[in-house]
């Protein structure tokens, strides 16, 4: 017999609850690193080790997202019931994509003949976008059905909520960047010390996000039926983000439109 540890009050098998860590130390590393992203200091990591081309920069991107996969797939084992484990594998499976969308773009790259051009690289960036909204969609409705189908105390569902969020944030970003403006490979439209800060900020929330994820008491292995209904995406926390991207849209135009040229100058 397994023996048990305690998770948030609760007895889980210990094997599940090493997953859990296990899971929850994958996500710090790949947050942390994400957040060393933002602030450009993984380059001064990295200078004397990897040539700076874009080739490089989608090999680490590909390396940087098995991180995220390799967490979600150490939580499917301890998924406490059936719709639990569905979106989990989702949500690996989504990761997964991107790992391949990423090393695809530097394969194609790295056997391009002559100089990259930007029509090449803006070609990636396309693919990378098309897969990213796409996952986006997938992780929306993932973590919708693991809140629906467990009993996840409010503080943790609060803190898995950001995660609805930021898979809200990527949709949006994308739709934002490519459909409605168009920008190009390299461009961010709200490149300045305030969104650098935002981004920081927001990272740092994340770690705790995925924290309370990885050891919330969906992934405890105790079993646990899911309520009828719960694969459905006509429920709540989707109408929400189906609202928030709307008016997130909106709202973004009309910085971009008229505060964001005074932003780029901070």
């Amino acid at each position: 017999m397994d023996q048990s540890l305690s998770l948030s009050g609760d007895s889980v098998p210990r094997k599940a609850g090493t997953r859990q860590t296990v899971a929850a130390v994958l996500f710090a590393v790949w947050m942390i690193w994400n957040v060393l992203s933002v602030l450009g200091l993984h380059i001064y990591l990295l200078q004397e080790v990897l040539p700076a081309s874009p080739v490089t920069e989608f090999v680490m991107s590909a390396v940087t997202f098995l991180f995220p996969m390799a967490g979600f797939a150490m939580l499917i084992p301890g998924a406490a019931n059936r719709a639990t484990k569905t979106a989990t594998v989702l949500l690996s499976v989504g990761y997964a994509c991107i790992v391949l969308c990423y090393a695809g773009c530097a394969l194609s790259l790295s056997a391009a003949t002559g100089d990259i051009t930007g029509v090449q690289i803006g070609q990636m960036y396309a693919y990378r976008g098309l897969t990213s909204l796409a996952c986006s969609i997938i992780w929306l409705f993932a973590f919708s059905v693991i809140l629906r189908s467990n009993a996840i105390e409010s503080g943790t569902a609060s803190w898995i909520g950001l995660l609805l969020v930021d898979a809200m944030i990527t949709l949006v970003g994308v739709l934002f960047g490519v459909v409605v403006i168009g920008i190009g490979p390299g461009e961010h439209p709200f490149g300045s010390l305030p969104g650098t800060v935002f981004r920081v900020v927001w990272d740092v929330l994340l770690i705790g996000a995925y924290i309370r994820f990885a050891r919330c008491a969906a992934f405890s292995g105790a079993g646990e039926d899911a309520p009828q209904g719960v694969y459905s995406p006509l429920n709540k926390y989707m109408a929400g983000i189906v609202f928030a991207s709307g008016v997130t849209l909106a709202a973004l135009w009309a910085v971009y439109r008229f505060a964001a040229p005074w932003l780029r100058m901070l």
